[in-house]
């Protein structure tokens, strides 16, 4: 009987954490650096922000 490795459970196909390839990962980390230099910046951050203050809600 052939025992069970890393490989088999990844697929053989690199590193994956929680089901998601790295080269994923690190294409969707270079976009958004690339879109922080772009003309679509402040409207992320400013929404961003008011994403944040929503979740977190008003504090005494």
């Amino acid at each position: 009987m052939r025992r069970s490795t890393v490989d088999d459970v990844n697929g053989g196909g690199g590193a994956r954490f929680l089901g998601v390839r790295t080269w994923v990962v690190v294409l969707i980390a270079l976009f958004g650096f690339w879109l922080s230099h772009t003309f679509l910046a402040p409207a992320i951050e400013s929404g961003t922000r008011s994403g944040v203050s929503v979740v977190n809600g008003p504090h005494a």
